[in-house]
C-alpha cells in the first residue's frame, strides 16, 4: 500500500502539480515516512522508478528508507 502512495505522489508531482500544492504533498510525505525529501528528489524518483517495469526495485527503495543519493550518480 505504502508504494501504491508514494508512487501516485511522485507521478502528480513529476506531471508538473502547481508548486503550492506540491510542497503540501512532499511535506505530508515526508512526515508520514520521516524522511527529508524535497520536491525535486520527488520528480527523480518520478523519473527513475515510477514504471510497471521497475515495480519491485521501487519497492525496496521504499523499504529501503528512500536512499535518493543512489539515483543521484
Amino acid at each position: 500500500m505504502k508504494m501504491v502512495v508514494v508512487f501516485n505522489l511522485c507521478r502528480q508531482i513529476g506531471k508538473g502539480l502547481e508548486k503550492k500544492q506540491a510542497n503540501r504533498l512532499v511535506e505530508k510525505l515526508n512526515k508520514y515516512f520521516h524522511t527529508e525529501l524535497s520536491g525535486e528528489d520527488l520528480h527523480l524518483i518520478y523519473l527513475e522508478l515510477c514504471y510497471r517495469s521497475k515495480f519491485e526495485d521501487f519497492k525496496d527503495f521504499i523499504k529501503r528508507g528512500f536512499p535518493i543519493e543512489e539515483l543521484r550518480r
